[in-house]
Formats: structure tokens, C-alpha cells, sequence
């Protein structure tokens, strides 16, 4: 016998969660970008070079992450979808 062990309305409410949490991360490192730019006029040694290429990796990881959970909200959505429908037939 088939079960469904899922609250579609909470996958639903914590896949709009991720995709929020996403979202503000991308925007904070747009925002931290912006500022190190700006700091490059002031700040010229080779420990800024260290943290640029430091910062840059991470703002690369933080697009990865923010493309994968942006992705895993909308498998969340389509999981919670079928629930209901499973759940709502029953």
C-alpha cells in the first residue's frame, strides 16, 4: 500500500524559505561586491589580493548554492503538488 509521510503545505513553505534565503545571500554578495570594488582604491596590498581571490571564490560557491536551492524549491513545489493531489484522491 502506497503512503504519503509529507505536509505539502510545509514543503511548500520551506521551499519559498530557500528560495528567499537564496536570494538574500546572492543579494548580500552582490552588495559585499560592490563595496570591495570601491575598497580597492584605499586598500592596495598584497592582503587585499589574498581576500579578493578569497571573496571571489566564495561569491562563486554562494551563485552555486543559490542555483541548487533555487532548483530543489521547485522539485520541493512539484513534490508537495503531487502530495496534494495523491492525498486530495484518496
Amino acid at each position: 500500500m502506497s503512503q504519503v509521510i509529507v505536509a505539502p503545505s510545509e514543503l511548500k513553505a520551506f521551499a519559498r524559505t530557500l528560495e528567499a534565503i537564496a536570494e538574500q545571500a546572492v543579494s548580500r554578495k552582490n552588495l559585499a561586491s560592490s563595496r570591495l570594488d570601491s575598497l580597492h582604491d584605499t586598500w592596495r596590498d598584497q592582503k587585499y589580493a589574498n581576500f579578493e581571490r578569497t571573496f571571489e571564490q566564495t561569491a562563486v560557491e554562494i551563485d552555486r548554492f543559490a542555483k541548487m536551492a533555487c532548483a530543489y524549491a521547485e522539485y520541493l513545489d512539484r513534490k508537495a503538488t503531487l502530495a496534494e493531489e495523491y492525498l486530495g484522491h484518496r
